[in-house]
């Protein structure tokens, strides 16, 4: 089984479909009118995730773009002022803050986007009973006064730890 993406006349891709392995993008753009380029399901920014060999940087989806000069796969910035990574053909992630490596008081974090800060899941106490969110603009706290309840700290802390564990993989590898 084989994977083609189906590009517009901006090399946008504006479908994936499945194929077979034996047949070639020139069929595929024949059969559907659109130019079609194979991408590969296990190729994330430039690795194969089984250590085979990765193909065109990264597995098409829908919104990506094909570059034909890097031939590869790049998906859309999720927010503006982001740097390409030439390797991965990844847009770069904000990076943790130094100040949060190895602070036993930081359950979980998230960067805000509209203003720029990072909302920061403060520990108050040994039993995580009580925490608070205050955001950080990268060099000092801004106290936003929000104290919630066990059961509402902990679902937002699960959440956010889930989004920062995605981060922080995709940051330290």
């Amino acid at each position: 089984m084989a994977h083609y993406a189906l590009l517009d006349n901006k090399n946008m891709v504006v479908n994936v479909i499945v194929g077979k392995d034996d047949e070639s993008e020139d069929l595929y753009s024949e059969k559907t009118g659109h130019v079609a380029k194979r991408t590969s399901i296990n190729t994330y920014g430039g690795e194969h995730i089984f250590g085979g060999e990765p193909f065109r940087k990264n597995y098409a989806s829908i919104g990506y773009f094909y570059d034909p000069t890097r031939d590869a796969f790049i998906p859309p910035p999720e927010y503006k002022d982001l740097t390409l990574n030439e390797e991965t053909c990844r847009w770069n992630n904000i990076a943790m803050p130094s100040e949060f490596v190895n602070n036993e008081n930081i359950l979980s974090w998230l960067w805000l986007i509209e203003t720029n800060t990072f909302l920061v899941y403060l520990r108050e106490d040994e039993f995580d009973i009580i925490g608070s969110y205050r955001e950080w603009d990268g060099s000092n706290w801004i106290d936003t006064d929000k104290i919630y309840s066990i059961e509402d700290a902990k679902r937002r802390a699960q959440a956010a730890r889930y989004f920062n564990d995605f981060i922080r993989n995709i940051i330290t590898t």
